[in-house]
């Protein structure tokens, strides 16, 4: 009996940016109108309540969604 090998993943098709300013620090709503703004698919900010990193993204039923750090 033969064994499946699962296929090993390809690279993804989306270019990776690296920028080396510090990430903004925003409110939430804030980082929305940004997402608006510019058209990406997330935005990775500093909410300045709690001091760390979250990224708010755009969902695929268009609603906002918002990955915050556990606390």
């Amino acid at each position: 009996m033969h064994r499946r090998v699962p296929e090993l993943a390809r690279p993804a098709a989306t270019p990776l940016a690296v920028r080396s300013a510090p990430a903004p620090c925003l409110a939430v709503s804030e980082a929305i109108e940004r997402l608006e703004l510019t058209g990406q698919p997330f935005v990775l900010f500093v909410d300045p309540d709690t001091e760390r990193s979250t990224v708010v993204y755009h969902r695929y039923d268009g609603h906002y969604g918002l990955i915050t750090p556990a606390e």
